[in-house]
């Protein structure tokens, strides 16, 4: 957590921006073993309430999610969209997200 909260602090002032961070919890596969995430970042000094927002199970991607974390920077609140585990970005190669749930 701690360098989670230490990346957004370097991203002070902008808004949509990717964040990739080491899993904590290695799996062995290497596209799941980052976290990869997009912080939004209201206008202005914080410190900002911020939200946590996560696409639904399946997702093949999280576009409507980090439409959704713009809306939120604009109304003042900080919004982080994180990539679940084996889904999006985080799958391996050929596999659907979410494969090992099926």
């Amino acid at each position: 957590m701690a360098a989670l909260a230490g990346a957004l602090l370097l991203l002070s002032g902008m808004a949509g921006r990717a964040v990739v961070l080491p899993s904590p919890l290695p799996s062995g596969v290497g596209r799941n073993d980052r976290i990869i995430c997009w912080y939004f970042r209201p206008e202005g000094r914080g410190p900002f309430p911020a939200v946590l927002v996560l696409h639904g199970l399946g997702s093949q991607e999280a576009q409507n999610e980090r439409k959704l974390a713009r809306r939120l920077a604009r109304e003042g609140l900080a919004a982080l969209v994180m990539t679940l585990p084996y889904h999006i970005g985080r799958r391996p190669k050929g596999r659907p997200s979410a494969w090992m749930m099926r």
